[in-house]
């Protein structure tokens, strides 16, 4: 068994140990947050991270924006390097790093003292660079971490989302119901993983490039779902918005091509694309809590529980 095997046993309990601890701490630091916007002194939360951290940042940002807090989830070297001028007085900064060691996460940390209303690590590894860089601490907890980060990533998700309702003065009890029920759907899940991947395992093996697709919160798990495609298995395996696709990615449909959509909802463009694919001879996976809009031999369903928004990649990841 290979290591995200080993760590796809027990990430689910490992979240749900950690989980008591993420309450507190959410709740002081949201509660700190959402002081500094109410007195505007805060303007915008930036939410910034590379690879796994910075795709698990996807999945909050939609529910802060929905609430009126302007929230840009971007990545370490490209908010450092391109665009340092968001982060001044008006900015709170959220720097998400497994190892805390990130060398980018590190230096925007270093950047930001001074600069930022406030400043926030999340991290997975106490004893770090990272450590005392920043204002506020919130820790994962969930123990060591391999090369691909997917336990963490899987953790980050979940705290960013509780802190997203805290900062937002959402429903926390709520949130927490939603995680809970991931973690049981992904204990039954992990009981049956060999029948329940099988058909998904063909698929890949006969496919000479595969494309995962997604937006928002899914077009982070779609990243982080390529990432462990690309270092596990050793697939070739790129990323795309799912929306973006239509504009001229999607000519590459032909046999031995897989083109795996991750959806919330499933649109009339990503419907578009299934077909045209499936048309062309390639293969689609569909990973949604909705019903296929069509019937193909080429087109496997993957279906996820009734779960939309930003906790949907805990089911997704998986």
């Amino acid at each position: 068994m290979n290591f995200y095997l080993e760590a796809l046993q027990d990430e689910h309990q490992l979240l749900l140990k950690a989980l008591p601890g993420y309450r507190g701490a959410v709740e002081r630091v949201g509660a700190r947050i959402r002081a500094l916007f109410a007195a505007g002194k805060a303007r915008r939360l930036l939410l910034a991270g590379m690879g796994s951290s910075w795709y698990a940042a996807r999945s909050a940002a939609p529910a802060l924006n929905s609430k009126g807090c302007f929230t840009v989830a971007m990545n370490c070297f490209e908010l450092l390097t391109q665009t340092p001028g968001m982060v001044d007085a008006h900015t709170v900064l959220v720097l998400i790093t497994q190892s805390g060691n990130t060398p980018e996460a590190v230096r925007l940390a270093e950047y930001a003292r001074g600069r930022a209303a406030l400043t926030v690590a999340v991290l997975n590894e106490e004893q770090s660079a990272m450590r005392g860089l920043t204002d506020e601490e919130l820790l994962l907890d969930m123990g060591r971490e391999t090369r691909i980060s997917n336990k963490t990533y899987y953790a980050q998700v979940a705290l960013l989302n509780l802190l997203a309702a805290a900062v937002t003065e959402g429903d926390l009890d709520a949130v927490e119901r939603e995680i809970r029920r991931a973690v049981d759907w992904h204990e039954e899940y992990r009981s049956a993983q060999e029948k329940r991947t099988g058909p998904l395992l063909d698929i890949f093996r006969r496919s000479a490039l595969i494309e995962a697709l997604g937006d928002g919160p899914q077009g982070g798990a779609a990243q982080q779902a390529g990432l462990v495609l690309r270092e596990m298995p050793l697939l070739q395996v790129s990323c795309y918005s799912a929306s973006d696709y239509s504009h001229g990615w999607f000519d590459i449909a032909r046999p031995g091509y897989t083109a795996v959509f991750f959806c919330d909802r499933i649109t009339a463009l990503d419907e578009r694309m299934m077909r045209h694919c499936l048309e062309a001879g390639a293969q689609v996976v569909l990973l949604a809590a909705e019903k296929a809009p069509l019937q193909h031999e080429n087109l496997l369903e993957v279906p996820l529980p009734d779960q939309k928004g930003g906790l949907l990649p805990l089911y997704s990841i998986v």
